[in-house]
């Protein structure tokens, strides 16, 4: 058996049944292959909107330059994305975001669990 995760375009990526460790410590992130595909580009515009909630910055995503994911149960996964962002002067940085995004019945719910600088 195996768990689609629909990304939108079309095609699942196939979550296949794996044990499941008693502690709790064997996390796998899963690299993604695709980095252009639409659905990681909201996570990651998503993550820069929700970081300036709480910050006076304003940084323009740029791209992103590595991804991986982890699947948490049947509808949560968190992505691991690595983006590029600029500002109005043209400075660009780099920042690891961890987003956790969970299924529900009316679509997906985002929360922003890490925003920092690489």
């Amino acid at each position: 058996m195996s768990i689609g995760l629909g990304l939108g375009l079309g095609f699942n990526l196939g979550f296949p049944d794996r044990p499941k460790p008693d502690c709790g410590c064997n996390e796998k992130w899963i690299p993604i292959q695709d980095l252009g595909m639409e659905c990681l580009h909201q996570v990651a515009k998503f993550a820069l909107e929700e970081h300036h909630k709480n910050h006076r910055e304003n940084w323009a995503l740029k791209g992103i330059s590595g991804g991986w994911y982890l699947e948490i149960d049947a509808y949560s996964v968190k992505y691991r994305l690595h983006i590029e962002v600029s500002s109005r002067l043209g400075f660009v940085r780099r920042h690891e975001v961890i987003v956790l995004e969970k299924r529900v019945e009316c679509g997906r719910i985002r929360s922003l669990e890490s925003f920092r600088h690489i």
